[in-house]
């Protein structure tokens, strides 16, 4: 409505069709550095060796998801094998 007030009907109708105009032209260039921001990722995380950091750190949340046990309340509670304060 606002866009309709400001440009009104001629030239909302023109201002849409120059944006659409914008955007078919730089579509070529944002594939180009989409693909090349891709690359880019692609080949730090092969030189930094993230696959073997996202391994470990997944490895490590299961073990922690594993020692957290739901409650029938739905809270989740630290299950240990050591006694409370009250029981020593």
């Amino acid at each position: 409505m606002v866009a309709l007030a400001v440009f009104g009907p001629k030239g909302l109708a023109e201002a849409a069709k120059g944006l659409g105009s914008a955007v078919r032209a730089f579509a070529p260039t944002l594939r180009e550095v989409t693909s090349i921001s891709n690359d880019l990722k692609s080949t730090l995380e092969d030189e930094l060796g993230l696959d073997d950091i996202k391994k470990e750190f997944n490895e490590v949340q299961s073990n922690i998801t594993g020692v957290m046990s739901p409650t029938p309340s739905g809270s989740a509670t630290r299950t240990t094998n050591t006694k409370t304060e009250m029981e020593r």
